[in-house]
Protein backbone atom coordinates (compact mmCIF):
# COMPACT_ATOMS: atom_id res chain seq x y z
CA UNK A 1 0.00 0.00 0.00
CA UNK A 2 1.55 3.63 -1.19
CA UNK A 3 2.50 5.32 1.84
CA UNK A 4 -0.03 8.57 2.63
CA UNK A 5 1.76 12.04 3.20
CA UNK A 6 0.74 15.55 3.78
CA UNK A 7 2.47 18.33 3.62
CA UNK A 8 1.46 21.16 5.60
CA UNK A 9 3.32 25.05 5.14
CA UNK A 10 4.01 26.36 8.74
CA UNK A 11 4.11 29.94 8.44
CA UNK A 12 6.65 32.53 10.53
CA UNK A 13 4.33 35.33 11.98
CA UNK A 14 7.32 37.66 11.80
CA UNK A 15 7.70 37.69 8.03
CA UNK A 16 5.20 37.26 5.45
CA UNK A 17 7.87 35.87 3.22
CA UNK A 18 9.39 32.67 5.59
CA UNK A 19 7.65 29.54 5.70
CA UNK A 20 8.82 25.81 5.20
CA UNK A 21 7.12 22.73 5.23
CA UNK A 22 7.26 19.64 6.87
CA UNK A 23 5.83 15.92 5.63
CA UNK A 24 3.46 14.06 7.61
CA UNK A 25 3.46 10.16 7.81
CA UNK A 26 -0.31 9.19 7.68
CA UNK A 27 0.41 5.90 8.23
CA UNK A 28 1.69 6.39 11.93
CA UNK A 29 -1.19 8.45 12.83
CA UNK A 30 -4.53 6.76 14.32
CA UNK A 31 -8.01 8.43 13.36
CA UNK A 32 -8.29 11.01 16.40
CA UNK A 33 -4.38 12.18 15.30
CA UNK A 34 -5.41 11.80 11.43
CA UNK A 35 -8.30 14.49 12.54
CA UNK A 36 -6.65 16.68 14.39
CA UNK A 37 -3.42 17.15 11.52
CA UNK A 38 -6.00 18.09 8.82
CA UNK A 39 -7.77 20.50 11.28
CA UNK A 40 -4.52 21.84 11.61
CA UNK A 41 -2.80 21.51 8.33
CA UNK A 42 -6.41 23.52 6.79
CA UNK A 43 -6.20 25.83 9.57
CA UNK A 44 -2.60 27.45 8.92
CA UNK A 45 -3.59 27.10 4.97
CA UNK A 46 -6.88 29.24 5.46
CA UNK A 47 -3.92 31.74 7.93
CA UNK A 48 -1.39 31.81 4.84
CA UNK A 49 -4.08 32.78 2.43
CA UNK A 50 -5.56 35.26 5.01
CA UNK A 51 -2.39 36.79 4.85
CA UNK A 52 -1.91 37.36 1.41
CA UNK A 53 -5.07 38.53 0.28
CA UNK A 54 -3.92 41.08 3.11
CA UNK A 55 -0.27 41.87 1.34
CA UNK A 56 -1.98 41.95 -2.30
CA UNK A 57 -4.86 44.31 -1.14
CA UNK A 58 -2.13 46.66 0.86
CA UNK A 59 -0.99 48.66 -2.08
CA UNK A 60 2.34 49.79 -0.32
CA UNK A 61 3.10 46.07 -0.41
CA UNK A 62 4.74 46.18 2.61
CA UNK A 63 5.39 44.83 6.18
CA UNK A 64 3.40 46.04 9.34
CA UNK A 65 6.92 47.58 10.38
CA UNK A 66 7.67 49.21 7.34
CA UNK A 67 4.09 50.92 7.33
CA UNK A 68 4.32 51.90 10.53
CA UNK A 69 8.36 53.69 9.62
CA UNK A 70 6.79 55.12 6.33
CA UNK A 71 3.53 56.77 8.89
CA UNK A 72 5.72 58.31 11.39
CA UNK A 73 8.35 59.99 8.53
CA UNK A 74 5.37 61.43 6.97
CA UNK A 75 4.31 62.81 9.67
CA UNK A 76 6.79 64.46 10.98
CA UNK A 77 7.28 66.16 7.28
CA UNK A 78 3.89 67.27 7.54
CA UNK A 79 4.56 68.70 10.67
CA UNK A 80 7.36 70.61 8.88
CA UNK A 81 5.57 71.48 6.09
CA UNK A 82 2.72 73.16 8.34
CA UNK A 83 5.05 74.83 10.43
CA UNK A 84 6.54 76.26 7.13
CA UNK A 85 3.47 77.19 5.72
CA UNK A 86 2.15 79.35 9.08
CA UNK A 87 5.42 81.12 9.29
CA UNK A 88 5.30 82.59 5.82
CA UNK A 89 1.74 83.07 5.92
CA UNK A 90 1.73 84.78 8.93
CA UNK A 91 4.30 87.12 8.88
CA UNK A 92 3.94 90.46 8.58
CA UNK A 93 6.15 91.58 5.35
CA UNK A 94 6.37 93.79 2.93
CA UNK A 95 5.72 91.75 -0.62
CA UNK A 96 8.24 93.35 -2.37
CA UNK A 97 11.24 91.88 0.29
CA UNK A 98 13.15 89.01 -0.99
CA UNK A 99 14.75 88.72 2.34
CA UNK A 100 11.41 88.38 3.99
CA UNK A 101 9.92 85.89 1.58
CA UNK A 102 12.63 83.36 2.30
CA UNK A 103 12.44 84.02 5.78
CA UNK A 104 14.97 85.32 8.41
CA UNK A 105 16.79 81.84 9.37
CA UNK A 106 18.27 81.18 6.05
CA UNK A 107 16.71 77.49 6.64
CA UNK A 108 15.33 76.45 3.45
CA UNK A 109 12.39 74.41 5.09
CA UNK A 110 11.98 77.47 7.24
CA UNK A 111 12.15 75.87 10.21
CA UNK A 112 14.85 78.32 11.43
CA UNK A 113 17.25 77.79 13.96
CA UNK A 114 15.42 79.60 17.01
CA UNK A 115 12.88 78.16 19.36
CA UNK A 116 9.70 77.15 18.77
CA UNK A 117 8.30 79.45 21.81
CA UNK A 118 9.97 82.22 20.48
CA UNK A 119 8.65 81.59 17.17
CA UNK A 120 5.04 81.10 18.70
CA UNK A 121 5.38 84.22 19.96
CA UNK A 122 6.31 86.18 17.09
CA UNK A 123 3.32 84.75 14.87
CA UNK A 124 1.13 85.99 17.65
CA UNK A 125 2.37 89.54 17.43
CA UNK A 126 1.62 89.49 13.64
CA UNK A 127 -1.56 88.13 13.97
CA UNK A 128 -1.98 91.13 16.70
CA UNK A 129 -0.86 93.71 13.98
CA UNK A 130 -2.77 92.15 11.08
CA UNK A 131 -6.07 92.32 13.31
CA UNK A 132 -5.26 96.17 14.41
CA UNK A 133 -5.06 97.20 11.33
CA UNK A 134 -8.30 95.23 9.78
CA UNK A 135 -10.02 96.55 13.22
CA UNK A 136 -8.80 100.01 11.62
CA UNK A 137 -10.60 99.40 8.30
CA UNK A 138 -14.04 98.89 10.19
CA UNK A 139 -13.46 102.10 12.29
CA UNK A 140 -13.02 103.88 9.27
CA UNK A 141 -16.14 102.73 7.42
CA UNK A 142 -17.86 104.06 10.32
CA UNK A 143 -17.17 107.47 10.85
CA UNK A 144 -14.97 108.44 8.10
CA UNK A 145 -16.10 106.65 5.12
CA UNK A 146 -17.75 103.48 3.73
CA UNK A 147 -15.53 103.42 0.56
CA UNK A 148 -11.54 104.56 0.38
CA UNK A 149 -9.65 105.16 -2.94
CA UNK A 150 -6.95 102.19 -2.78
CA UNK A 151 -4.26 104.27 -4.05
CA UNK A 152 -5.08 106.39 -1.01
CA UNK A 153 -2.95 103.72 1.06
CA UNK A 154 0.23 104.11 -1.38
CA UNK A 155 -0.05 107.87 -1.81
CA UNK A 156 2.48 109.98 -0.26
CA UNK A 157 1.31 112.85 2.09
CA UNK A 158 0.78 116.47 0.34
CA UNK A 159 1.83 119.32 2.19
CA UNK A 160 0.02 121.15 -0.90
CA UNK A 161 -3.26 119.97 -0.02
CA UNK A 162 -6.03 122.63 0.82
CA UNK A 163 -9.02 120.52 3.03
CA UNK A 164 -11.20 123.19 1.72
CA UNK A 165 -11.03 122.05 -2.21
CA UNK A 166 -10.80 118.30 -1.35
CA UNK A 167 -13.39 117.68 -4.06
CA UNK A 168 -12.47 119.94 -6.15
CA UNK A 169 -10.15 116.90 -7.94
CA UNK A 170 -9.82 113.04 -8.11
CA UNK A 171 -6.24 113.70 -6.71
CA UNK A 172 -8.29 116.22 -3.64
CA UNK A 173 -10.43 113.71 -2.79
CA UNK A 174 -8.32 110.66 -2.46
CA UNK A 175 -5.26 113.06 0.12
CA UNK A 176 -9.03 114.02 2.11
CA UNK A 177 -9.12 110.43 2.42
CA UNK A 178 -5.44 109.55 3.44
CA UNK A 179 -5.75 112.73 6.40
CA UNK A 180 -9.01 110.41 7.46
CA UNK A 181 -6.90 107.67 7.49
CA UNK A 182 -4.17 109.67 9.34
CA UNK A 183 -6.39 110.71 11.93
CA UNK A 184 -7.51 107.34 13.39
CA UNK A 185 -4.24 105.66 12.86
CA UNK A 186 -2.55 104.71 16.16
CA UNK A 187 0.94 105.53 16.93
CA UNK A 188 2.61 102.05 16.60
CA UNK A 189 1.35 102.44 12.99
CA UNK A 190 3.29 104.96 11.19
CA UNK A 191 2.65 106.31 7.77
CA UNK A 192 5.19 103.99 5.84
CA UNK A 193 3.50 101.05 7.10
CA UNK A 194 0.00 101.88 5.50
CA UNK A 195 2.10 101.22 2.23
CA UNK A 196 2.65 98.08 2.77
CA UNK A 197 1.11 94.91 0.80
CA UNK A 198 -0.11 93.44 4.55
CA UNK A 199 -1.43 96.55 5.42
CA UNK A 200 -3.82 97.34 2.70
CA UNK A 201 -5.04 93.39 2.56
CA UNK A 202 -5.58 93.53 6.08
CA UNK A 203 -7.39 97.19 5.84
CA UNK A 204 -9.67 96.61 2.84
CA UNK A 205 -10.65 93.15 4.23
CA UNK A 206 -11.89 95.13 7.68
CA UNK A 207 -13.57 97.22 5.41
CA UNK A 208 -15.09 94.96 3.62
CA UNK A 209 -16.52 93.03 6.72
CA UNK A 210 -17.73 96.25 8.23
CA UNK A 211 -19.64 96.87 4.78
CA UNK A 212 -21.00 93.46 4.83
CA UNK A 213 -22.07 93.63 8.55
CA UNK A 214 -23.77 97.00 8.25
CA UNK A 215 -25.94 96.23 5.51
CA UNK A 216 -27.18 93.29 7.09
CA UNK A 217 -27.92 95.07 10.13
CA UNK A 218 -29.70 98.11 8.09
CA UNK A 219 -32.29 95.63 6.62
CA UNK A 220 -32.77 92.03 8.73
CA UNK A 221 -31.40 93.21 11.85
CA UNK A 222 -32.53 96.26 13.06
CA UNK A 223 -34.67 97.59 10.05
CA UNK A 224 -37.82 97.54 11.22
CA UNK A 225 -36.30 99.92 14.41
CA UNK A 226 -34.56 102.21 12.09
CA UNK A 227 -37.18 102.76 9.71
CA UNK A 228 -40.27 101.78 11.85
CA UNK A 229 -41.77 99.55 9.72
CA UNK A 230 -42.42 95.44 9.19
CA UNK A 231 -39.08 93.11 8.37
CA UNK A 232 -41.49 92.19 5.31
CA UNK A 233 -41.57 95.22 3.54
CA UNK A 234 -37.22 95.48 3.57
CA UNK A 235 -37.40 91.45 2.49
CA UNK A 236 -37.08 91.72 -0.82
CA UNK A 237 -36.45 94.51 -4.26
CA UNK A 238 -40.36 93.92 -4.91
CA UNK A 239 -41.20 94.55 -1.48
CA UNK A 240 -38.81 97.65 -1.19
CA UNK A 241 -40.19 99.56 -4.72
CA UNK A 242 -43.13 100.93 -2.15
CA UNK A 243 -40.28 102.89 -1.45
CA UNK A 244 -38.46 104.67 -4.20
CA UNK A 245 -40.49 108.19 -3.79
CA UNK A 246 -39.30 108.52 -0.45
CA UNK A 247 -35.63 108.07 -0.91
CA UNK A 248 -35.71 110.59 -4.11
CA UNK A 249 -37.86 109.05 -7.01
CA UNK A 250 -39.41 111.03 -9.12
CA UNK A 251 -40.94 110.99 -12.63
CA UNK A 252 -39.72 112.71 -15.60
CA UNK A 253 -40.82 115.21 -18.26
CA UNK A 254 -40.94 114.96 -22.00
CA UNK A 255 -37.83 114.78 -23.36
CA UNK A 256 -35.69 114.43 -20.02
CA UNK A 257 -34.00 111.90 -19.43
CA UNK A 258 -32.68 110.04 -16.22
CA UNK A 259 -30.97 106.80 -14.21
CA UNK A 260 -31.78 104.31 -12.71
CA UNK A 261 -34.23 101.93 -12.99
CA UNK A 262 -37.36 102.93 -15.41
CA UNK A 263 -34.39 105.40 -16.59
CA UNK A 264 -37.17 106.39 -19.82
CA UNK A 265 -39.43 107.76 -16.93
CA UNK A 266 -37.83 109.31 -13.77
CA UNK A 267 -34.52 109.48 -11.10
CA UNK A 268 -33.59 109.47 -7.84
CA UNK A 269 -32.48 113.06 -6.72
CA UNK A 270 -29.72 113.26 -4.32
CA UNK A 271 -31.02 115.95 -2.19
CA UNK A 272 -34.43 116.15 -2.22
CA UNK A 273 -35.29 113.10 -0.26
CA UNK A 274 -37.64 112.82 2.26
CA UNK A 275 -36.02 110.31 3.96
CA UNK A 276 -32.86 112.57 4.86
CA UNK A 277 -34.95 115.75 5.97
CA UNK A 278 -36.71 116.38 9.32
CA UNK A 279 -40.60 116.19 8.50
CA UNK A 280 -39.90 114.34 4.95
CA UNK A 281 -39.35 117.51 2.96
CA UNK A 282 -39.69 116.39 -0.97
CA UNK A 283 -37.31 119.54 -1.81
CA UNK A 284 -33.86 119.88 -0.01
CA UNK A 285 -34.15 122.44 3.30
CA UNK A 286 -31.18 123.62 4.59
CA UNK A 287 -32.76 123.83 8.14
CA UNK A 288 -34.00 120.23 7.82
CA UNK A 289 -31.30 117.92 5.61
CA UNK A 290 -29.35 115.27 7.37
CA UNK A 291 -31.76 115.62 10.73
CA UNK A 292 -34.54 112.49 9.83
CA UNK A 293 -34.82 110.91 13.31
CA UNK A 294 -33.93 107.78 10.83
CA UNK A 295 -30.66 108.54 10.35
CA UNK A 296 -30.02 108.87 13.72
CA UNK A 297 -31.42 105.42 14.47
CA UNK A 298 -29.26 103.74 12.06
CA UNK A 299 -25.81 105.11 13.37
CA UNK A 300 -26.61 103.95 16.79
CA UNK A 301 -28.16 100.31 15.43
CA UNK A 302 -24.52 100.01 14.05
CA UNK A 303 -22.33 101.36 16.88
CA UNK A 304 -24.45 100.33 19.96
CA UNK A 305 -26.57 97.26 18.64
CA UNK A 306 -29.75 96.87 17.20
CA UNK A 307 -31.79 97.27 20.71
CA UNK A 308 -30.28 100.40 21.02
CA UNK A 309 -32.22 101.67 17.48
CA UNK A 310 -35.21 100.16 19.10
CA UNK A 311 -35.34 102.02 22.78
CA UNK A 312 -34.49 105.05 20.42
CA UNK A 313 -37.65 104.32 18.31
CA UNK A 314 -39.75 103.20 21.35
CA UNK A 315 -39.09 106.52 23.29
CA UNK A 316 -40.09 108.62 20.15
CA UNK A 317 -43.23 106.62 19.76
CA UNK A 318 -43.86 107.72 23.73
CA UNK A 319 -42.89 111.42 23.28
CA UNK A 320 -39.25 110.93 24.83
CA UNK A 321 -36.54 112.52 24.39
CA UNK A 322 -34.14 109.79 22.72
CA UNK A 323 -31.07 111.93 24.47
CA UNK A 324 -31.88 109.98 27.94
CA UNK A 325 -31.53 106.74 26.36
CA UNK A 326 -28.81 104.91 27.85
CA UNK A 327 -25.66 103.59 26.12
CA UNK A 328 -25.90 99.99 26.19
CA UNK A 329 -23.65 98.49 29.23
CA UNK A 330 -22.27 96.10 27.17
CA UNK A 331 -19.02 96.17 24.74
CA UNK A 332 -20.58 97.79 20.93
CA UNK A 333 -18.60 99.41 18.34
CA UNK A 334 -18.65 102.77 20.25
CA UNK A 335 -16.54 101.43 22.95
CA UNK A 336 -14.47 99.41 20.90
CA UNK A 337 -13.27 102.01 18.32
CA UNK A 338 -13.82 104.65 21.06
CA UNK A 339 -16.64 106.77 19.02
CA UNK A 340 -16.93 109.85 21.05
CA UNK A 341 -18.75 112.17 18.90
CA UNK A 342 -20.36 113.04 15.43
CA UNK A 343 -17.97 112.65 12.70
CA UNK A 344 -19.38 113.97 9.19
CA UNK A 345 -18.63 110.61 7.75
CA UNK A 346 -20.73 109.29 10.06
CA UNK A 347 -23.51 111.67 8.77
CA UNK A 348 -23.10 111.04 5.19
CA UNK A 349 -22.57 107.25 5.58
CA UNK A 350 -26.07 107.07 7.48
CA UNK A 351 -27.83 109.15 4.97
CA UNK A 352 -26.36 106.77 2.02
CA UNK A 353 -27.13 103.63 3.75
CA UNK A 354 -30.80 104.78 4.74
CA UNK A 355 -31.53 105.20 0.62
CA UNK A 356 -29.67 102.00 0.24
CA UNK A 357 -32.13 100.37 3.06
CA UNK A 358 -34.88 100.97 1.70
CA UNK A 359 -33.70 100.71 -2.34
CA UNK A 360 -34.52 98.22 -4.73
CA UNK A 361 -30.24 97.43 -4.63
CA UNK A 362 -29.46 94.29 -3.35
CA UNK A 363 -25.58 94.22 -2.46
CA UNK A 364 -24.49 97.39 -0.65
CA UNK A 365 -21.80 98.58 -3.44
CA UNK A 366 -20.89 101.97 -5.09
CA UNK A 367 -23.30 102.09 -7.72
CA UNK A 368 -26.07 100.39 -7.08
CA UNK A 369 -27.22 97.11 -9.13
CA UNK A 370 -30.95 98.16 -9.63
CA UNK A 371 -31.39 101.36 -9.14
CA UNK A 372 -28.12 102.85 -10.83
CA UNK A 373 -27.76 105.10 -7.91
CA UNK A 374 -23.62 106.42 -7.81
CA UNK A 375 -23.95 105.70 -3.50
CA UNK A 376 -20.29 106.34 -3.76
CA UNK A 377 -20.98 109.72 -5.42
CA UNK A 378 -23.70 110.54 -3.09
CA UNK A 379 -21.43 110.28 -0.35
CA UNK A 380 -18.81 112.08 -1.25
CA UNK A 381 -21.67 115.17 -2.19
CA UNK A 382 -22.91 114.77 1.53
CA UNK A 383 -19.49 115.25 2.97
CA UNK A 384 -18.74 118.02 0.83
CA UNK A 385 -22.12 119.88 1.84
CA UNK A 386 -21.22 118.91 5.57
CA UNK A 387 -17.39 119.58 5.65
CA UNK A 388 -17.91 122.88 3.89
CA UNK A 389 -20.41 123.97 6.08
CA UNK A 390 -17.92 123.38 8.98
CA UNK A 391 -15.76 125.82 7.68
CA UNK A 392 -17.73 128.57 6.79
CA UNK A 393 -19.18 127.78 10.33
CA UNK A 394 -22.30 127.66 8.66
CA UNK A 395 -25.43 127.84 11.48
CA UNK A 396 -27.75 124.97 9.66
CA UNK A 397 -24.81 122.86 9.75
CA UNK A 398 -23.64 123.25 13.29
CA UNK A 399 -27.14 122.78 14.25
CA UNK A 400 -26.96 119.40 12.69
CA UNK A 401 -23.88 118.50 14.46
CA UNK A 402 -25.06 119.83 17.83
CA UNK A 403 -28.22 118.06 17.49
CA UNK A 404 -26.76 114.84 16.88
CA UNK A 405 -24.23 114.89 19.26
CA UNK A 406 -27.09 116.24 21.92
CA UNK A 407 -29.12 113.05 21.09
CA UNK A 408 -26.73 110.05 20.33
CA UNK A 409 -23.22 111.57 22.51
CA UNK A 410 -25.00 114.35 25.17
CA UNK A 411 -21.59 113.69 27.14
CA UNK A 412 -19.15 114.13 24.49
CA UNK A 413 -15.57 116.19 25.67
CA UNK A 414 -16.00 117.76 22.30
CA UNK A 415 -18.17 118.54 19.19
CA UNK A 416 -17.68 119.44 15.37
CA UNK A 417 -20.19 122.40 16.66
CA UNK A 418 -18.98 123.30 20.07
CA UNK A 419 -15.26 122.09 20.30
CA UNK A 420 -13.90 122.17 23.94
CA UNK A 421 -17.76 122.30 24.96
CA UNK A 422 -16.96 120.53 28.40
CA UNK A 423 -13.35 121.72 28.35
CA UNK A 424 -11.92 118.01 28.36
CA UNK A 425 -14.19 116.39 31.11
CA UNK A 426 -18.00 117.12 32.26
CA UNK A 427 -18.27 118.34 35.60
CA UNK A 428 -20.97 116.75 38.23
CA UNK A 429 -23.31 118.85 40.44
CA UNK A 430 -21.21 117.71 43.33
CA UNK A 431 -18.25 118.85 42.04
CA UNK A 432 -18.95 122.14 41.21
CA UNK A 433 -20.70 122.89 44.53
CA UNK A 434 -17.40 121.55 46.19
CA UNK A 435 -15.26 123.70 44.31
CA UNK A 436 -17.70 126.55 45.32
CA UNK A 437 -17.38 125.45 49.46
CA UNK A 438 -13.41 125.31 48.91
CA UNK A 439 -13.42 128.81 47.21
CA UNK A 440 -15.72 129.87 50.12
CA UNK A 441 -13.09 128.63 52.66
CA UNK A 442 -10.22 130.29 50.91
CA UNK A 443 -11.66 133.58 51.24
CA UNK A 444 -12.86 133.22 54.51
CA UNK A 445 -9.28 132.83 55.89
CA UNK A 446 -7.69 135.19 53.82
CA UNK A 447 -10.09 137.50 55.53
CA UNK A 448 -9.07 136.32 59.15
CA UNK A 449 -5.74 137.26 58.33
CA UNK A 450 -4.67 133.13 57.69
CA UNK A 451 -1.82 132.15 55.66
CA UNK A 452 -2.85 130.61 52.79
CA UNK A 453 -2.47 127.63 52.50
CA UNK A 454 -1.54 127.04 56.47
CA UNK A 455 1.72 125.43 57.00
CA UNK A 456 1.63 121.60 58.12
CA UNK A 457 2.74 122.43 61.56
CA UNK A 458 -0.22 124.65 61.96
CA UNK A 459 -2.56 121.85 61.03
CA UNK A 460 -0.60 119.35 63.18
CA UNK A 461 -0.52 121.55 66.39
CA UNK A 462 -4.52 122.78 65.70
CA UNK A 463 -5.31 118.91 65.91
CA UNK A 464 -3.52 118.16 69.23
CA UNK A 465 -4.97 121.57 70.84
Amino acid sequence: MAKKTLKRTRVDDSSSDSSEEETVNFDDMSLAQLKEALRDSQLKKNQAEKKMRQALGDITNTSDEENKRRKSKSKGNDAKRRKKRRRVGVRVRDDDSEAEKEGESGSEDGTGSGSEESHTDSDDDARDVVADVASLGRRFVMIKGLWINKSALKKEIDETYDAKKRFDSKQGIVQGQLRDLFDILPNHLDGKTRQKGWFRRAFLNGMSSQRSNTSTRVRRGAGDSIFKCSSADLLSPASRRQFREEIGWHELGDGESGEGDARARGEYASLDVPLLHQGGSKEYDIHTCFLNPVLMRLFAAIVRGPNAAAAMREAEDKGTDTASIAVPVTDNMERIHQISCTEPGAIAAASVLAIWGKSTDIKLQARGDHTNIDYEGRFNEYLEILTTGLHKKSPSILHVFAEWDRILFPDAEDSYAEPGRNHGRKKSDGFSRAMEALAAEEASLEGEGEIWPPSPNKVLSAGSG
